[in-house]
């Protein structure tokens, strides 16, 4: 073989894997595409402005700011009311200036809300539904607070900063982190949303989630369509990302659901006023797209139960329905 040929070859292969590692890494996908689902609806007398929604094993919690009491408990897969109560105040069965869009799943029958205090958890059982305590979690001394944070296990978390430069660390009990990632924004999303440290705050602005075996991490960008996925050490397995145009201070990623098999992304283009439509797309932990659906309707709180493979969700007009289709 000639000194040629055998470079030739060398270099050829070179290409070969590092074309393997782009593909890996960068994915697109069509924000407004996906297969038109049907879907099924449920009415209830009881449900009022929801901001969050969670499926704990057989049972669907909704969290909301529109009644005297916080949540709604319904059975699955049938969506059959079960319950009503907590109601906001400073007594032994209450929660103090619940967070509702901080709803997350807990334990096997356990819900949390972050509250008023910094870094309060109130914990919440789903069956029957009552307070069962409070947990503080623990942040660096550098941080005065958080902008986002996912729950790893029952007492550590993957947290963004909430002042700039607003990077993401994977934090023990402690507050001590363990790995960190920095935060980087495309300039033209910036100078859609203006100058100035508020408008990098809210360019950076981003969703955290951990699959539930706790060997995945996510971050979701609110003000372009972006979605990475990380190892434990923070090292990047893959980055989709969606066609898009500045849209200002509209936000592309509205919220996020993680199951053990996906990440469930919600997802509308800003530039859509009419917000008459939603996407979801799923993504596997390993960062393939594993699933896209188009939904004829804005979604606002949604979650997925993974064991009848059913998403249910609720919109921000139809506030005494509860919706779903199958996965």
């Amino acid at each position: 073989m000639g000194k040629f040929t055998f470079w030739f070859l060398i270099l050829s292969f070179s290409a070969a894997i590092s074309g393997c590692q782009q593909e890996k890494i960068n994915k697109t996908f069509d924000i407004n595409g996906g297969t038109v689902v049907a879907l099924d609806s449920v009415a209830t007398p009881c449900i009022l402005n929801p901001f969050a929604m969670k499926t704990v094993g057989e049972r669907l919690v909704i969290a909301n700011r529109g009644r005297d009491t916080i949540f709604d408990v319904f059975s699955l897969p049938q969506c059959r009311y079960i319950a009503s109560g907590i109601a906001q105040g400073v007594g032994p069965d209450e929660i103090y200036s619940p967070q509702p869009f901080t709803l997350a799943r807990y334990g096997a029958n356990e819900v949390c809300m972050a509250t008023g205090h910094p870094c309060m958890l109130s914990i919440i059982n789903v069956d029957p539904l009552s307070v069962a305590g409070q947990h503080r979690l623990v942040l660096p001394e550098r941080w005065q607070y958080t902008q986002s944070w996912a729950l790893v296990g029952q007492d550590s978390l993957f947290a963004q900063q909430g002042s700039l430069p607003m990077d993401w660390a994977l934090l023990n009990s402690q507050g001590t982190p363990l790995a960190t990632l920095q935060v980087e924004v495309p300039e033209e999303v910036i100078r859609a949303i203006g100058e100035g440290e508020m408008a990098e705050s809210l360019a950076k602005s981003s969703l955290g989630a951990v699959n539930p075996h706790h060997t995945r991490l996510a971050v979701a960008y609110r003000s372009f369509p972006r979605i990475c996925i990380y190892d434990m050490n923070l090292r990047l397995i893959s980055e989709l990302e969606g066609e898009y145009e500045p849209a200002g201070r509209g936000v592309w990623i509205v919220n996020v659901d993680a199951t053990a098999r996906a990440l469930y992304v919600n997802l509308h283009d800003p530039h859509d006023t009419s917000f008459t439509s939603s996407t979801i797309l799923a993504i596997d932990w390993e960062g393939r797209p594993a699933g896209q659906y188009r939904v004829p309707k804005a979604i606002s709180a949604f979650s997925v139960d993974e064991a009848a493979g059913r998403l249910y969700f609720s919109t921000p007009v139809e506030d005494d329905h509860i919706f779903s289709f199958p996965l």
